[in-house]
């Protein structure tokens, strides 16, 4: 509520710097999308955690050197996707929870655990669901990616947590105060789905908010020798599972995938789920003027294009963590990539 009421006093102040400042922000994540390209494609140093390449494959050699040598292709896909065009168009608080998610997973690359913490800290005030991202931060912290076998600091990981609680704690304390000492703005934040249903709160506590802590831990376990995949896969989960999710969410989600190219290249499903989320684009224009214009629609047309979207999202989700599987056996029994 105060980044709205700053946002609005800026618009009524300046009413151009608004729109200029969304773009830049934007172009910020696309800058920062583009240096988790190149540094997720590189080999992995000492000082630097990187998604293991795949096996030594032409093919594989060829698309990862491709995609290393033009990290611009990701910030490319994200600055002139249209989904990001109309997140900054709409001008919401996405952009920011984007800003900080890409600046987050460029600090879990450059190993800096109280400047992720922070991010992810901003961005889980923006956006509650993005807490789901802090066992995948956790474990990259507490692991070493050049091991063979999994193990992992437990000592490092209650830092972590703590780390990230504190200052998740402090955004709130600090947002109490400017509320006039009052928690009031939690309900208004955060609970907007169960007001409007109030019969059903329990049922949509469980099914929205709690239910979503069943993924992040086992994947993280499972996903430990890709990282950032797991990053990508629990931005997927958010995409998934958010109850109301925005187009700036997937916009993130597209712009994450060149970097974990070597991976998702392997996806059986990559061409059906592009022709669907399209076709699901361009059906969503129609329905918007249907219901604004012409008055003939209603909100459960969108809440169709909502489930087939999500239907599009776990469909290639599920099958990109079936080609890191499927690439972890590969690597262990010394098979050759197909």
């Amino acid at each position: 509520l105060a980044l709205l009421a700053a946002l609005h006093g800026l618009l009524d102040a300046h009413p151009l710097a608004l729109p200029a400042l969304f773009a830049l922000m934007d172009a910020a994540t696309a800058m920062c999308l583009a240096a988790v390209t190149a540094l997720s494609l590189q080999p992995a140093p000492a000082a630097v955690v990187a998604t293991p390449p795949a096996p030594p494959t032409t093919l594989t050699r060829s698309i990862v050197s491709t995609l290393h040598a033009r990290p611009e292709v990701a910030a490319l896909l994200y600055l002139f996707n249209p989904l990001t065009v109309a997140t900054c168009v709409a001008q919401t608080t996405t952009v920011f929870e984007n800003l900080a998610l890409a600046l987050c997973l460029l600090c879990v690359l450059a190993r800096r655990p109280a400047l992720a913490c922070a991010l992810l800290a901003v961005s889980a005030y923006l956006s509650l669901y993005t807490l789901l991202l802090l066992p995948a931060v956790a474990c990259v912290f507490s692991s070493d990616p050049r091991a063979r076998v999994r193990s992992y600091s437990y000592i490092a990981i209650a830092k972590i947590t703590l780390m990230f609680c504190t200052l998740f704690g402090s955004l709130h304390v600090a947002s109490y105060f400017l509320m006039g000492h009052s928690w009031s703005y939690l309900s208004e934040v955060y609970g907007f789905f169960t007001e409007m249903f109030g019969q059903f709160r329990l049922f949509f506590l469980l099914a929205l908010i709690l239910h979503t802590a069943i993924y992040p831990v086992p994947l993280s376990l499972r996903l430990w020798r890709f990282p950032i995949f797991n990053f990508f896969t629990m931005c997927c989960m958010v995409v998934l599972l958010k109850s109301y999710p925005c187009v700036g969410d997937i916009a993130l989600c597209l712009g994450l995938i060149p970097s974990q190219y070597h991976i998702l290249h392997n996806v059986t499903c990559a061409f059906v789920c592009g022709m669907t989320m399209v076709f699901v684009l361009l059906l969503s224009l129609v329905y918007w003027r249907l219901w604004i214009f012409d008055g003939t629609g209603n909100a459960n047309f969108f809440y169709a294009l909502n489930l087939v979207m999500g239907l599009v999202v776990a469909l290639y989700t599920s099958d990109g963590v079936s080609a890191a599987l499927k690439l972890t056996y590969q690597e262990k029994h010394g098979l050759k990539a197909e």
